[in-house]
């Protein structure tokens, strides 16, 4: 029952807003509606709406806690709305609800929020336990989300792997996409997306926000089921001796977003919405960082973070224009040792940092560069914030996660949030490279980046640098969710085994403009940089700069055909009318000429710039977005800058 001290409300921003009024609870968009009606057990969906399109609940709660809360008997306490603004997500109003479930011992909150202007909701369930509670012995499924969107005539799911250190080969893709015909009576437990089709190339997409990764589980995230005109969103996050009387946990949230436009439509809708949730702060977000740990093997690259090499990596990086420099493993641990002992304290070893941080941080200060620094994910936040202070750090990586249990994965996020909350434009990045459940790809990027993988010079074999491998990755990672977020590696070419990868016969700017993709990682030594990789580096990083920001002021959309060493592939940066072209013709394709097509350029011809040079020309784009390019050389790339003013859009009588 609804308490009778509630009183209506209406809550606006931007064009969103929220309204109450007895029992039912409407939240817009601006651009989506969502009405839902209050009942026994909770909300339930009456009506979804974009424009005419219109979709009707099938009259149930929209959750279910552990499968009780369906049949139990809640008392509702509160309906609140406030616009939110706190730097890691984009304005929003959030709409909060209160329940509590007297006979089953726990309180709920359901969280909408609504993006002014989106195409999408994000909604999340908070659970805690009330004095008294007994965890149930026995308990059912677990239902955070239920979309209704009948007749359904196909169905794509997708979701990307962790364990990128053992997926280094052309049989181990980064993506896995399923297409189903025959939908209904469908249950998917291995993606992170599911996007319902209508029969006019449009519909609706349902995101889990989870660590859940293809190969990887991880806790209680549940599956997709499709039904009756139905979608439900299981796997709460949660078990029942999960919860705890002193705070609320959250459950995996969902996003439900509107696309139009078929396949095109499903990326920009994700992506729309994922900048959203995940948004980009210039200042923070945008970067070229060198890291120490990738040249040499495991046994030595631990030395590589004493001061001494640390030096001479700033000197370096500097020099070619890096903007960040992370002291990887090796800073707290003994000379000659793997470093990885997470017994020793988290502060800078006396033998390698004998006068403390200061040894690196004023030399780097005084270059211009900021520093980051390593940590395995046992540190304290303490010995954290204590060696941010000290060394003036902004960009910690946190490494060896294994979040098998409700617990880790709380003191984690805690841990950064705490460290982001200190810092001055701190932030964490992690990385996806071991099949244990870490933070997977649609979560924890409020925080910082994804490190994507390990690609080194020799040791082990298994993540040697191979060029296209690399670049499949990206290219396979910018498909649904944006590449700017996820750090792309550069190797030092010059180093690396020539038996084990053919990136000998490779060039620097082709395999820079590769990580250019998405956030750079010079992942090496960088005093190890040849003179002339110097210098091909430091002029590829003084155009990149010019132009960064303006890239990730785009989605990016990966074109051409899959990378397989042989392929014309490329990406597509589209701001609006604006945006830019990448494409690259790798080692074994036979061909200087070849047509690709383009991502929302139809029937026009295209005035186009070349960002190395600066030389212009017009491509002609057909009426179904395909154009030619030319590149003469293998492992070569073209660069083009666009903008609306610079399309000439011509009718079907001038075709």
């Amino acid at each position: 029952m609804a308490d009778e001290r509630m009183v209506d409300m209406l809550t606006q921003l931007d064009g969103a807003y929220a309204r109450y009024e007895d029992g039912l609870l409407e939240v817009s968009t601006g651009v989506v509606s969502r009405t839902w009606i209050w009942k026994d057990g909770g909300f339930a969906t009456v009506t979804m709406r974009r424009g005419e399109l219109v979709y009707k609940g099938s009259g149930g709660c929209d959750y279910d806690i552990f499968g009780l809360t369906a049949c139990a008997k809640a008392e509702l306490r509160g309906v609140n709305a406030y616009p939110i603004q706190d730097g890691q997500t984009a304005c929003h109003l959030e709409v909060e609800t209160i329940a509590i479930y007297p006979e089953l011992g726990f309180c709920v909150k359901y969280v909408v929020w609504a993006y002014p202007g989106s195409a999408g909701m994000r909604t999340q369930l908070f659970v805690k336990a009330l004095g008294g509670y007994a965890p149930a012995s026995e308990y059912g499924k677990c239902v955070t989300e239920t979309v209704p969107f009948p007749a359904a005539c196909k169905v794509k799911a997708a979701g990307y792997y962790n364990d990128t250190q053992n997926r280094n080969r052309p049989d181990t893709e980064l993506l896995r996409e399923e297409e189903y015909a025959s939908p209904d009576g469908l249950r998917i437990d291995w993606a992170s997306l599911i996007a319902l089709f209508d029969g006019r190339d449009n519909g609706v997409c349902a995101v889990k926000e989870s660590n859940k990764c293809v190969n990887q589980p991880a806790y209680e995230t549940g599956a997709f089921e499709y039904a009756g005109g139905v979608l439900k969103t299981t796997g709460l996050g949660l078990r029942p001796d999960d919860l705890k009387p002193d705070r609320y946990l959250f459950a995996w949230a969902a996003w439900t977003v509107f696309f139009e436009g078929g396949d095109d439509g499903l990326e920009t809708a994700i992506k729309t919405f994922d900048r959203l949730r995940f948004q980009i702060d210039g200042a923070r977000d945008i970067y070229i960082m060198a890291n120490t740990w990738g040249t040499g093997s495991d046994d030595n690259a631990c030395d590589n973070a004493a001061a001494d090499r640390v030096l001479k990596d700033i000197s370096a990086a500097a020099e070619i224009g890096v903007d960040v420099l992370q002291v990887d493993a090796g800073w707290h641990s003994p000379p000659g040792t793997r470093g990885f002992a997470t017994e020793l304290p988290w502060y800078p070893d006396k033998g390698k940092y004998p006068s403390g941080w200061e040894t690196i941080t004023e030399p780097a200060e005084r270059l211009g560069l900021t520093l980051g620094l390593w940590f395995a994910w046992s540190a304290s936040a303490d010995e954290m914030l204590d060696n941010m202070r000290q060394g003036r750090f902004k960009y910690f990586k946190i490494d060896f996660a294994d979040l098998g249990t409700r617990e880790k994965l709380d003191a984690l996020v805690d841990k950064a949030r705490r460290v982001c909350a200190a810092g001055d434009g701190a932030r964490v990045n992690w990385d996806v490279t071991e099949v244990q459940p870490r933070m997977g790809y649609y979560f924890g990027r409020e925080f910082g980046n994804i490190y994507l993988e390990n690609r080194k010079p020799k040791h082990p074999a298994c993540v040697v640098y191979t060029p296209y491998l690399v670049l499949r990755d990206a290219w396979h990672t910018a498909k649904y969710v944006n590449l700017n977020k996820f750090q792309i590696i550069l190797q030092n070419l010059d180093l690396i085994d020539c038996g084990a990868s053919d990136a000998y016969l490779h060039n620097f700017p082709y395999c820079a403009m590769i990580a250019f993709m998405g956030s750079p990682i010079l992942f090496q030594q960088v005093q190890f940089l040849s003179a002339d990789a110097r210098r091909a580096l430091r002029e590829m990083i003084s155009v990149y700069k010019r132009h960064r920001e303006a890239m990730y002021d785009c989605l990016v959309y990966p074109i051409g055909s899959k990378p397989d060493n042989a392929s014309w592939t490329g990406f597509q940066f589209v701001n609006g009318g604006r945006g830019y072209i990448v494409l690259f013709r790798e080692l074994h394709n036979p061909s200087g000429r070849e047509t690709v097509r383009l991502k929302f350029l139809q029937n026009c011809d295209l005035a186009v710039t070349n960002v190395i040079n600066g030389e212009t020309r017009t491509i002609a784009v057909d009426r179904d977005g395909s154009a030619p390019f030319s590149i003469p050389h293998a492992c070569g790339y073209v660069w083009y800058r666009y903008a609306e003013e610079g399309v000439k859009k011509y009718g079907s009588a001038e075709l």
